[in-house]
């Protein structure tokens, strides 16, 4: 792989290091008489010796007992079938020694990492404190084209990224799966940068368990992000190749014992996700998808490139918080004292035992910060709380704490089951802020109401509310969806055409530059010819802008 040390010299928060020439040196590792090294940690020695710029280490063959500190900059590729081999074919594999150290130990230093399966020993309890398979510690590390397994450790099973001065960058095809710590059972990052392409990023089967003699921990089962006071944390899974397709951004399956099961933010720590799926994860405490505490920011997006050019081709993912768990509610998402914002995607077939099926809310005590949810063009539907029997978290889809502020615009809800009647899609307690525009509100049958408790209301405008009245200018006549069966809530427009196409002005939603496009990436004001109004700038109600009833070709299909 061409050498990228010349180009990272380019991004300006690398300038907190000291940057080198680049004349970089090639050193072969492996057992072939091409080799100039057998080991890995010769190499490395070498060129620190060397100390002329970011040298390239290529790895023929696996390696096992490997604890190596990397303090040095170079480039390390493996996945050589020999030291003569001209190109890479494969991944080499560098698997640890006891769990005593991390497998490998990046520090004070710019480096680039390719073609690796970095594999832990396994080993419980957890007895390294950061980073079982990479530790990364004031330093800038790159990943690519590589694969991070059965590591442990108390912070950062699979990879941990600590310190001010710390950037972790994700480039294509990256795996990490199978890892093991007391916080973040995947990746942490504390009080550091992490930035990631969405192209074939996998974070699964990870796990956050609390540690058996204190009982603390057991959060952020993919991922665990936190700052603190004074200094942010923050993550940004994105890409800007609009016009190539991509798998995206994967992180399920992963479980966390107390909460997170997905992902957990917490101390000024944010998280932005675009074209990731958030499916599948599991908690037995809050949040099954993501969890954010204490002054964090989560949102979830369709991204559009810096050329105005919207991603359309995704292949599989897209964005959506999909059929994950919360023993105790939140089973899509848990924010307490922080913001959560969930723009052109999905929401459907999460559950909980108790409390929000949905969403779930929640305070810390002296806390100056109230919560803040803010959905745009999302489905919400399918979310499933099975009990509902604690009294103070009775079933809903959305379940609140006195002084959240709650924003839907653009919202398809929809096919909802509470159990433990009577419930209602949200439930409030007297001081919370709601808002509703352009949106289709249907209740489960068994619910008592759409709302239950007081509440201030903000502007209700435009909306289809299956049971009568919700606002001004309400909607008459019955939503009638493609497929909701297979989560297909774009609007009929043939057959039974569903009502609520060409029906809202926009006239609360502010400037057009404020409008969001549809989870399709569909601008919004469009005019099919011979259905609705004949005008191109009314909105259709709900997630998506209307169009002629076609199979999904845009990733969002089961």
């Amino acid at each position: 792989m061409p050498s990228r040390s010349c180009l990272h010299g380019l991004i300006a928060v690398l300038s907190l290091l000291l940057s080198s020439v680049c004349h970089a040196v090639l050193f072969r590792v492996g057992a072939d008489a091409a080799c100039q090294y057998a080991s890995l940690a010769a190499a490395v020695a070498a060129a620190r010796a060397n100390g002329s710029g970011s040298d390239q280490i290529l790895l023929s063959g696996d390696y096992s007992a490997v604890a190596l500190t990397i303090d040095t900059p170079v480039e390390l590729r493996g996945g050589y079938a020999s030291c003569s081999a001209p190109n890479p074919t494969g991944r080499s594999q560098l698997t640890g020694t006891d769990g005593l150290s991390p497998v490998l130990d990046i520090v004070s230093a710019e480096v680039t990492l390719s073609g690796l399966h970095v594999r832990g020993a396994n080993s419980l309890p957890p007895r390294v404190l950061y980073g079982g398979g990479i530790a990364i510690t004031n330093a800038v590390t790159y990943l690519s084209d590589s694969e991070i397994s059965n590591a442990v450790a108390k912070l950062g099973g699979g990879i941990a990224v600590v310190g001010h001065n710390s950037v972790l960058i994700l480039y294509d095809d990256v795996e990490i799966h199978h890892n093991y710590a007391y916080e973040g059972g995947g990746i942490y990052v504390g009080e550091a940068l992490m930035r990631a392409s969405y192209k074939n990023l996998y974070i699964h089967h990870n796990s956050a368990e609390r540690d058996s003699q204190t009982l603390e921990g057991g959060h952020g089962g993919g991922i665990y992000v936190t700052g603190a006071s004074g200094w942010a944390a923050d993550v940004v899974i994105a890409s800007y190749e609009a016009l190539e397709p991509i798998l995206g951004a994967r992180i399920s399956d992963n479980y966390a014992r107390s909460g997170g099961g997905g992902i957990y933010l917490t101390n000024n720590a944010s998280v932005s996700a675009y074209e990731t799926a958030i499916e599948r994860n599991g908690t037995d405490g809050f949040g099954g998808g993501v969890m954010v505490y204490a002054d964090g920011s989560f949102s979830l997006a369709r991204r559009e490139s810096s050329a105005n050019i919207f991603v359309k081709n995704c292949t599989s993912t897209c964005a959506r918080i999909n059929d994950n768990f919360a023993q105790e509610g939140g089973g899509a998402v848990m924010t307490m004292v922080g913001a959560t914002s969930v723009r052109q995607g999905q929401v459907i077939g999460n559950s909980s035992n108790h409390g929000g099926s949905a969403f779930q809310f929640g305070s810390i005590a002296n806390a100056t910060r109230t919560n803040h949810l803010d959905i745009d063009g999302v489905v919400v539907a399918k979310n499933n709380c099975n009990v509902g029997t604690n009294a103070w978290r009775p079933c809903a889809v959305y379940s609140t704490v006195s002084g959240d502020v709650i924003d839907l615009r653009h919202v398809t809800q929809v096919n909802n089951r509470l159990a433990n009647p009577p419930t209602a899609d949200f439930r409030f307690n007297g001081n919370e802020q709601l808002r509703i525009v352009n949106s289709i509100l249907i209740p489960d049958v068994l619910s008592s109401n759409l709302i239950f408790g007081s509440y201030v209301a903000g502007t209700l405008d435009c909306n289809l509310y299956s049971r009568g009245t919700l606002g001004s200018r309400p909607l008459s006549g019955t939503a009638t969806f493609i497929d909701a069966s297979t989560n297909d809530y774009r609007l009929s427009t043939s057959g039974t055409v569903s009502a609520g196409i060409d029906s809202c002005d926009a006239s609360f939603l502010g400037e057009p530059d404020t409008w969001n496009s549809d989870p399709l990436l569909m601008s919004r004001g469009q005019n099919l010819p011979n259905v609705g109004a004949s005008s191109g700038t009314l909105h259709d109600v709900g997630a998506y802008e209307a169009m002629p009833s076609l199979p999904f070709g845009d990733g969002f299909e089961d």
